[in-house]
């Protein structure tokens, strides 16, 4: 009986390795292409290649993450107002999702706000007073989480370059989380080659304007 049990363990272990490898090995997969994106058709594909991922994987944070954020990149690419809806609605299912498998990862709630901001692309007359102060409530959220987070600072940094000084935005508002987020980019180590790493060149061209102030 107890070489069995022995048995049935090595056999659940293997197992567990190998639904791990597939996982990232499926993951790295789509982590190559979104790095390789030439097309907004691109960015569909990747998306549905982490849903599937996510489908599969329950208790895993990442694959959602990774197509909320295909989907928040498409609205800000998308011309159109229905299409742009029918995206940051799809984030948004997936950042809930993932919020409540992962409830205090920095991460999410920093794409989160990025979330908020682009729903200001859709009416920002009427929408910027509301998403801009959700979206900076994420990035503080964010930060509160891993002070160590280079992305949030660069999100809130361009969120109040772009509002304007009169709402508390403006370029002395929003250079010196710029200044920041570029300093802690040049710090910033992932856990795993898993985790998200992007914004680091585009803070750069944020940090370039702030300097030629």
């Amino acid at each position: 009986m107890k070489k069995i049990a022995s048995l049935l363990f090595v056999i659940s272990i293997a197992f567990c390795a190998h639904s791990q490898s597939g996982y990232e090995s499926a993951m790295r997969e789509g982590l190559d292409s979104l790095n390789s994106i030439k097309s907004l058709e691109d960015f569909q594909q990747v998306a549905n290649h982490f849903e599937r991922i996510a489908s599969a994987e329950k208790s895993e944070w990442l694959p959602g993450y990774y197509a909320a954020y295909c989907y928040v990149v498409l609205s800000f690419k998308e011309q159109e107002t229905d299409r742009k809806e029918k995206l940051l609605e799809k984030s948004e299912h997936l950042l809930n999702q993932i919020l409540e498998i992962n409830p205090d990862e920095s991460e999410i709630f920093a794409l989160q706000g990025m979330h908020y901001q682009a729903f200001i692309s859709l009416d920002p007359q009427n929408n910027a007073p509301v998403y801009s102060v959700k979206a900076n409530q994420s990035f503080d959220r964010s930060m509160e989480l891993n002070s160590g987070n280079p992305r949030p600072y660069y999100l809130k940094g361009m969120n109040l370059m772009y509002t304007p000084e009169a709402f508390g935005g403006g370029m002395k508002s929003a250079c010196p989380l710029i200044a920041k987020a570029d300093e802690l980019f040049s710090q910033f180590e992932k856990e795993n080659d898993l985790m998200p790493d992007w914004g680091k060149d585009y803070n750069a061209q944020l940090l370039g304007k702030c300097n030629a102030e």
